[in-house]
């Protein structure tokens, strides 16, 4: 039996940061279990990177299908939770959304 769809997208998107970040030596870490902090990936560095010293990103990852690659812009309705727990800018680590842009079909 196939995988859910929401699965899916869940699972590419997951791949596709954590291939971007071996591109350019990020580590990444999974999230906090239970994910009850919208945190699914953390980004990490060793060592000196620009003016900080190991430094570290917290991202809410989400998948949109239908969306063509190719339009500059366009909105993502976020749930009021992930966005309470996104908006703030005194965590410790700071914090982004992540959104993967996917055609509907998977072949393409």
């Amino acid at each position: 039996m196939s995988m859910h769809v929401s699965h899916r997208q869940e699972a590419f998107s997951r791949a596709y940061v954590r291939a971007v970040a071996a591109a350019v030596g990020f580590r990444v870490q999974d999230g906090t279990d239970p994910d009850d902090d919208s945190v699914d990936l953390t980004l990490a560095a060793r060592g000196p990177a620009g003016t900080l010293r190991s430094p570290k990103l917290d991202m809410q990852l989400k998948c949109q299908l239908g969306r063509p690659a190719r339009e500059p812009s366009w909105a993502y309705d976020l749930k009021v939770k992930n966005f309470e727990e996104l908006r703030h800018v005194d965590y410790q680590v700071p914090r982004i959304l992540v959104v993967v842009a996917v055609p509907e079909d998977p072949s393409r």
